[in-house]
């Protein structure tokens, strides 16, 4: 197996782009798309009160936490499984049959928990499906550490998402309207950037097997990807208590204050998750190869960027919280 992979390695590495490169890109990009989430919360804010900002982040509260539970993380497996058995149709079956079920249960929480924001948190799932189905794409592109796919699929996702609920907010929209719109704009994305790369996969690997895909392998798949997906899932949830605390006992503009002096540390995470995801394949590669010089090469590059990250995140915690109030 690993002469295999060896032999792979040394086909594709000089056609690999530089490791500085991809964590450029993924910096970017993920900065890109936070500056592009800001601006959304920030246009509800100004336009449609917090009271709107803060419907938005609950509606994103209660579904990430799901979405992230049942769409198993299947990233991670993407990117660190061999190449004798990696299978992007057999992660294709798994993803939809979760996304499925991600936004059914999605509906009865906010039904059951949330029925005067229900429909708000209903379409979120259904976005969150959509998002989840752009991350497969986005895998495949990154296994072959084409981040810069990643970056072009967020930057137009983020743009034209915040597009939409701009002019649907100023002209007079609902929140869930708006969220619909942003759900369409995710839609084109996934359509013309999204699936195109999801088809150059497939076809390059001839991963287009005839037949049904045995249960036993889909079975495996969601076996070794639910611990890890269970983790971040609980992650997510612990973060988003505060959301839920505010909504419960303060009301939906509490959530709107808080989501506007919280998204520094939001957007850190997603920066810091980026630089991470960009390393991935090749540190997958060094330990399927054995290079052990390589693999605690990388390593200590990702612990020293993401203590810069850290630094620059506890710099920015010294603004003067009512700046940051004040751009909302």
């Amino acid at each position: 197996m690993c002469q295999a992979w060896n032999r792979n390695v040394l086909k594709n590495e000089a056609h690999r782009p530089s490791l500085a490169r991809n964590s450029v890109f993924a910096v970017t990009g993920s900065i890109g798309y936070s500056a592009t989430q800001w601006l959304l919360l920030a246009v509800l804010a100004r336009v449609g009160g917090p009271e709107a900002a803060g419907e938005y982040t609950l509606a994103l509260a209660v579904a990430s936490p799901i979405a992230i539970l049942l769409n198993l993380n299947l990233r991670a497996l993407i990117l660190t499984e061999p190449d004798e058995t990696y299978s992007l149709r057999r992660y294709l079956h798994v993803r939809s049959f979760a996304s499925f079920s991600s936004v059914i249960f999605v509906a009865v929480v906010a039904l059951l928990a949330y029925p005067n924001s229900a429909a708000s948190i209903c379409m979120m799932g259904v976005a969150k499906a959509l998002e989840s189905a752009s991350e497969i794409a986005w895998s495949a592109g990154l296994r072959q550490e084409r981040v810069i796919l990643v970056v072009r699929s967020q930057l137009a996702r983020g743009l034209a998402g915040t597009a939409a609920v701009a002019f649907i907010i100023w002209n007079g929209g609902s929140v869930t309207a708006a969220i619909a719109g942003q759900t369409l704009a995710w839609l084109a994305t996934l359509l013309l950037l999204d699936s195109p790369t999801m088809k150059s996969a497939l076809h390059q690997h001839s991963f287009q097997e005839a037949g049904r895909m045995p249960l036993a392998q889909l079975l495996g798949t969601i076996k070794t990807a639910f611990p890890l997906a269970a983790t971040m899932a609980l992650v997510s949830l612990i973060a988003n208590v505060p959301r839920y605390a505010a909504e419960k006992h303060i009301g939906l503009h509490a959530v709107g204050v808080f989501s506007a002096i919280s998204y520094l540390f939001v957007a850190g995470q997603a920066v810091s998750s980026a630089v991470g995801t960009a390393m991935s394949p090749r540190l997958a590669r060094a330990f399927n190869t054995g290079d052990a010089s390589m693999f605690r090469a990388l390593e200590r590059r990702i612990v020293a960027v993401h203590l810069a990250i850290g630094l620059l995140g506890v710099c920015a915690s010294l603004l003067e919280p009512e700046l940051l109030l004040e751009l909302f």
